[in-house]
């Protein structure tokens, strides 16, 4: 089952609530606002598997979601809360507010970002899913993040 967590900052509650909806007609398990914090340095994780059980599967990392509207780009914490999302392991994945208007991205989204997907049912739940749909705010494919490198 895919996992998502919401970025509710400073957005409009009836948005999150009509996000939180369209999650839960996809069948995204929605994650706490507040994560777990990771274990102390020297402390002995919880094993997941008893002795002689199979390794479980390797299960794709939840998505971060952030709504790409003003209000959000606006948000000083939006910034902070996507860096902390990261360092969690979950996966950015941008959404274009609905009719959209008014679409903007937080500072650090194109450094961090995976994906940004149009208001759509039918392109989040790939996006959570892992297949990156990279759709520009009218729904039109956008270019493809570049991540530089090294020559080695």
């Amino acid at each position: 089952m895919s996992k998502a967590r919401i970025y509710r900052g400073k957005i409009d509650p009836n948005i999150i609530a009509e996000l939180e909806q369209l999650l839960a007609g996809i069948g995204c398990e929605q994650l706490d606002d507040a994560p777990i914090e990771p274990a102390e340095p020297g402390e002995e994780p919880a094993p997941d598997t008893e002795e002689g059980e199979l390794e479980p599967e390797v299960a794709l990392a939840p998505a971060f979601l952030v709504i790409l509207d003003e209000a959000c780009a606006a948000d000083p914490e939006t910034d902070p809360a996507i860096m902390a999302a990261v360092t969690r392991g979950e996966r950015i994945i941008g959404i274009w507010p609905q009719g959209g208007g008014g679409a903007a991205t937080p500072k650090c989204f194109p450094d961090v970002g995976c994906d940004t997907v149009v208001w759509d049912p039918g392109c989040i739940k790939p996006s959570i899913d892992g297949t990156p749909q990279h759709q520009a705010p009218d729904g039109s494919p956008a270019m493809r993040p570049q991540t530089p490198t090294n020559v080695c």
